[in-house]
């Protein structure tokens, strides 16, 4: 997983929701925007009403009264509205990029990319991250959000004490350990994909009807379930290990935080006693060390669910450069109309040509080893036993050399070396 990968994949999602609902993405837009500042303009709010009741001042009570309201109202019913329209949002994207990639896959020619198992890792583990996928875009939006709402905290406790600006230094090592124990599952997640399709696949036979009557006749049920039971448990525990490991480092992170929080609470107190802060400041402080460990917490979660979207994203990125790479086009809305069918397409009752074979050799892509070398005249003379010829006679497999010539639907011969 890289940022590039995360950056692409969040504008990606934002531009899928701009296109499902412009109005609705804008909306919620703005008041992820606007929740930046809640924080700190309930914090300024209380401060001024605290100040202004022990002056004695009407005026800056009923501004500070109305300030408090309208930034209480905003962070309840904003964060309530924005919630309810981001789900929508959510599922929409959701939708259009498994349109996406179900597109895209089935457009890649040759069947050759089905028979090998990084291909299948990767489309299991895309599909079974797409939700994580929908989620990126407004990830990022409220981890920018939170951030910007971070920096205004901590420019209002430092105006009440420089000292204050020690509780951004303790937060430093949440993020980078909340990063490391994400990358640690993330890590453990690759790993444990091809296990976990191994066992789906071993549980499938035990359960579709069809193979499953082979199965149980001939006693292999139980054998297939013990496998597939052990691959579940060894992923299982891979992956617990790796959360363990990544969270007793932010367990000591937050740790660190907290005792940074009641020096500076003490901080606070003692500028209370010596009369160099008011009653205001000491509200304005402690309301802004309690946001502000929700704030750094959304935060932590919001960069979570980027970098979880972004894991997703790598085997994204990848299926658009594998499909690329064998002439298949983005999928966008213009060219998901159906080509028109050519009238003379139709499929004759017979062929009235051979199919010729020459020469023809197949390996796997991404080795050497040769698994078919042979030639086949039109009438048929030399054939394996295997279907292979008649995969790559149809091309559903690409030969690595050789020519072969078939006739269309059309009866005309197709060559291809």
């Amino acid at each position: 997983m890289t940022l590039r990968d995360s950056a692409r994949m969040a504008r990606h999602t934002l531009a899928l929701g701009l296109r499902a609902d412009r109005r609705v993405t804008i909306i919620v837009g703005v008041l992820v925007v606007l929740q930046a500042g809640l924080a700190a303009g309930l914090a300024y709010a209380q401060r001024h009403l605290v100040d202004a009741a022990g002056a004695h001042l009407l005026g800056g009570l009923l501004a500070a009264a109305a300030l408090g309201t309208l930034v209480y109202a905003l962070q309840l019913i904003g964060q309530r509205f924005s919630h309810n329209l981001r789900n929508d949002l959510r599922d929409r994207i959701q939708m259009a990029l498994e349109q996406e990639i179900t597109e895209t896959a089935a457009k890649i020619p040759t069947i050759t990319h089905l028979e090998r198992a990084d291909f299948l890792n990767r489309i299991t583990m895309l599909r079974r991250g797409t939700p994580a996928l929908a989620k990126t875009g407004w990830a990022a939006a409220h981890a920018v959000s939170a951030l910007a709402g971070i920096g205004l905290s901590l420019w209002l406790l430092i105006g009440v004490h420089p000292a204050l600006a020690l509780l951004a230094v303790a937060a430093v090592p949440i993020l980078p350990l909340a990063n490391r124990a994400m990358r640690m599952q993330r890590q453990a997640l690759d790993a444990t994909s091809e296990p976990l399709r191994r066992e789906s696949m071993l549980h499938d036979l035990c359960l579709n009807p069809d193979p499953a009557k082979e199965v149980w006749i001939s006693g292999n049920g139980a054998e297939l379930d013990r496998h597939a039971r052990t691959l579940w448990e060894e992923a299982g525990d891979l992956e617990a290990r790796a959360r363990l490991r990544g969270l007793g480092g932010e367990i000591g992170a937050w740790a660190l935080y907290f005792v940074m929080l009641a020096g500076a609470l003490l901080v606070v107190g003692l500028l209370l006693i010596r009369g160099q802060a008011t009653l205001g400041d000491a509200v304005l402080a402690i309301s802004l060390a309690g946001q502000l460990r929700l704030q750094q917490y959304a935060a932590v979660e919001s960069i979570a669910l980027v970098a979880d979207g972004g894991r997703v994203a790598e085997h994204h990125h990848w299926l658009l450069g594998y499909a690329a790479e064998h002439g298949v086009r983005p999928a966008t809305p213009e060219r998901r109309t159906p080509a028109p069918v050519r009238p003379d397409s139709a499929v004759p009752a017979r062929l009235t040509g051979g199919i010729e074979l020459r020469d023809v050799c197949f390996t796997y892509p991404g080795t050497d080893t040769m698994v078919l070398d042979f030639g086949c005249d039109p009438g048929g003379r030399r054939r394996p036993a295997r279907a292979r010829p008649v995969r790559l006679g149809g091309r559903v497999h690409r030969h690595s050399a050789g020519l072969s010539q078939a006739p269309d639907p059309c009866g005309r011969i197709g060559r291809r070396r």
